[in-house]
C-alpha cells in the first residue's frame, strides 16, 4: 500500500539525548507587518534583526515554528499556531521556535522517481518550502528528494518513522535532524557544538 501524500511540515519527534521532544523552544521576535504566513511546522531562519523569517530551500535553518503570541490592534492577547501574513499594528510579536540543534523532527518526503530508500539513511537533503494550509493552520513543507546525497544540505535523514502504514518510498515520513543549523556555527557536521 503506498504512503499517503499528506505533508504536515516538521513535527517534534525526539531528542538525541532522549527526553521531551518539545524542549529547546525559544521565543524570537516577528517583524511588524511581516508579509509571510507562518504556520505550525514551518522551518524558519534567523535574520540580522534577531527575528525570524520563513525558510527557503538551501538556507541555514534556525528551527521549526511552533506558534506565536502577540497583542492585536484591539489590545487583545492572541495565542495562535499561525502568524497571519501582513498583520499590522500588533505589538509584543513573538514566535515560539523549536531550535535545539539536537532535536529530531518528523517530516514527509515528496514524490520522486525512485523514492527514499533505506540506503538513504544518513544522507542530506533540502526542504521544499511549499505554502501551508491556512485553514488547518498547518505547514505543508516537505523533504526534497531530488537532491539527496552527501553534499551540503539542510536536513540529515536519520531513519523512517516505524508506523505500520509508513514504508520506504514516495511520501515516506522521515526522522530528520537539522544539519545546516544556525546555532551550530559554520561547521554543522558536529551538531550541538
Amino acid at each position: 500500500m503506498p504512503n499517503r501524500d499528506e505533508p504536515r511540515g516538521a513535527r517534534p519527534y525526539g531528542h538525541l539525548s532522549g527526553g521531551d521532544p518539545n524542549r529547546g523552544i525559544i521565543e524570537y521576535p516577528i517583524a511588524d507587518a511581516y508579509a509571510e504566513e507562518l504556520l505550525d511546522g514551518d522551518f524558519v531562519v534567523q535574520v540580522s534583526t534577531g527575528g525570524i523569517n520563513l525558510a527557503a530551500a538551501t538556507e541555514r535553518l534556525l528551527g521549526v515554528f511552533r506558534g506565536c503570541r502577540y497583542i492585536n490592534s484591539s489590545g487583545e492577547q492572541v495565542f495562535s499556531k499561525r502568524w497571519p501574513a501582513s498583520t499590522a499594528g500588533a505589538t509584543e510579536r513573538y514566535a515560539s521556535v523549536a531550535c535545539d540543534p539536537n532535536s529530531l523532527f518528523l517530516i514527509q518526503a515528496d514524490t520522486d522517481a525512485t523514492g527514499i530508500l533505506e540506503v538513504d539513511r544518513g544522507n542530506l537533503a533540502d526542504i521544499v518550502a511549499t505554502a501551508g494550509n491556512t485553514t488547518m493552520e498547518q505547514s505543508r513543507m516537505e523533504l526534497d528528494t531530488s537532491g539527496i546525497g552527501t553534499g551540503t544540505a539542510q536536513l540529515r535523514i536519520i531513519d523512517k518513522d516505524n508506523s505500520p502504514d509508513n514504508a520506504w518510498g514516495d511520501n515516506v515520513n522521515l526522522i530528520v535532524q537539522i544539519y545546516e543549523h544556525e546555532l551550530t556555527g559554520a561547521d554543522s557536521a558536529t551538531p550541538g557544538v
